[in-house]
C-alpha cells in the first residue's frame, strides 16, 4: 500500500514540475498549458491501459522513470533554443501540441503504465496471501 502513496507523490512532483517548466518554457499562455494538462492526462491513462504481461516490476523499469523525467525537464528547458524560437515569443497552435505531446507524453504515459504494474503487483501479492 505504501507503494501507492509514494506513486502519488512521484506522479504529482513530476506532473507539478513538468508543466509548469513547460508552462514558462514553451506555453506562455493559458491555453497552451491546458492543452498540455489534457495530454498529461490522457497519455497517463492510456499508459494504464496497456497490457502487463509480468507482475513484477524490473530494475530496469525503476531506472527508466528518473532518467524520463531528468531528460524530459531538460528538453522541455532548451527546446526554444533548439529551435531558434525567441523566448518570449508565443507558440502556435501545432508546434504548442506537438511539443506538448512529444515532451510531457512520455513521462505520463510511464506514470500511468506504473500505476498498472504496481496495482498487478499489489493483486497478486493479495491473492497469495490468501
Amino acid at each position: 500500500m505504501i507503494i501507492f502513496i509514494a506513486l502519488g507523490i512521484i506522479a504529482s512532483v513530476f506532473q507539478l514540475s513538468i508543466l509548469r517548466e513547460f508552462g514558462f518554457s514553451i506555453a506562455k499562455n493559458e491555453l497552451s498549458f491546458i492543452l498540455a494538462t489534457g495530454i498529461w492526462i490522457c497519455l497517463c491513462a492510456l499508459g494504464s491501459f496497456l497490457r502487463v504481461k509480468d507482475k513484477k516490476p524490473s530494475f530496469l523499469f525503476f531506472n527508466l522513470l528518473p532518467v524520463l523525467f531528468s531528460a524530459s525537464v531538460a528538453i522541455i528547458h532548451l527546446v526554444k533554443s533548439l529551435l531558434n524560437i525567441p523566448y518570449y515569443e508565443t507558440n502556435g497552435l501545432i508546434l504548442t501540441l506537438t511539443l506538448s505531446f512529444f515532451l510531457v507524453g512520455p513521462t505520463a504515459f510511464i506514470v500511468g503504465y506504473s500505476f498498472k504494474r504496481f496495482s498487478f503487483r499489489l493483486i497478486g501479492e493479495k491473492n497469495a496471501d490468501s
